[in-house]
């Protein structure tokens, strides 16, 4: 793979896919994956402020209790 900066141009040359097909796939989960969970975070706080809303407790999920 070959880079080239022209003065504000980038240019990439003999870039081809079978070499990085590993990096792009992990790069490709990890985008897919950042959003599913961005998606559940969205969900899971608009469901806790309605149960607060209502006067009900929420626990939040996936959380360590340290101090009882």
């Amino acid at each position: 793979m070959e880079a080239i900066f022209n003065n504000d141009d980038f240019y990439i040359r003999n870039f081809n896919f079978q070499g990085n097909i590993g990096l792009l796939s992990i790069g490709a989960t990890a985008v897919v994956l950042f959003g599913v969970l961005k998606f559940v975070e969205f969900f899971l706080v608009i469901y806790a402020s309605i149960k607060a809303s209502n006067g009900e407790l929420y626990k939040y999920p996936l959380t360590i209790n340290f101090i009882k």
